[in-house]
């Protein structure tokens, strides 16, 4: 279950889908991979897209150019296990609240970015699975399990979300994880 967001952070989220179907015509949107803020609302910032090697980085320049974030929004089919766990740990530490639009996703590697959130909010649709590495490389797979284990523990996630994600597997139809772990 999701916790429930406090008054402010509702007031937030309110305000997030009314930008979400009104954007100014004036205000510039300054993007770094599947990241991006506008000049006018530069207290949220939206992931749309795949999460992809070097997005860790590209999160970090957002924040850069917007400093005073306070909402992430969450749009993503997943993608790469470190990445998502880099900007998950950047999202903890800058106390961000995550939101996931109706209509929207947050699959997989976004998963971790969701629950990093202080305060979470599901609106779309949120899903887990198991990892999975085109090496079939089991040391490289326990690693990552470590390493997921570590982080979500740092963010008081559910032991039910673990054993979901754990339990669950996910058919791929295209090789596109298979550059490294994927989930």
């Amino acid at each position: 279950s999701t916790p429930k967001p406090s008054s402010a952070a509702s007031d937030v989220y309110k305000r997030q889908v009314i930008l979400l179907s009104a954007s100014s015509a004036f205000a510039e949107v300054q993007s770094f991979g599947p990241f991006s803020v506008d000049t006018d609302h530069p207290d949220v910032i939206r992931l749309n897209g795949d999460i992809e090697e070097g997005d860790a980085l590209n999160f970090r320049r957002t924040l850069m150019v917007a400093p005073k974030a306070k909402l992430l929004t969450l749009n993503s089919g997943g993608g790469l296990v470190s990445a998502g766990l880099l900007i998950a740990d950047d999202v903890h530490s800058r106390e961000l609240a995550t939101f996931i639009p109706s209509g929207s996703q947050c699959f997989s590697a976004c998963s971790f970015v969701f629950l990093a959130g202080i305060e979470r909010q599901a609106d779309g649709d949120l899903g887990v699975h198991q990892i999975r590495n085109g090496a079939n490389d089991a040391a490289r797979a326990q690693n990552s399990i470590a390493d997921i284990l570590d982080v979500l523990d740092r963010f008081d996630t559910p032991i039910q979300v673990l054993t979901v994600m754990f339990k669950t597997c996910l058919l791929y139809t295209s090789d596109a994880a298979d550059e490294g772990l994927g989930v």
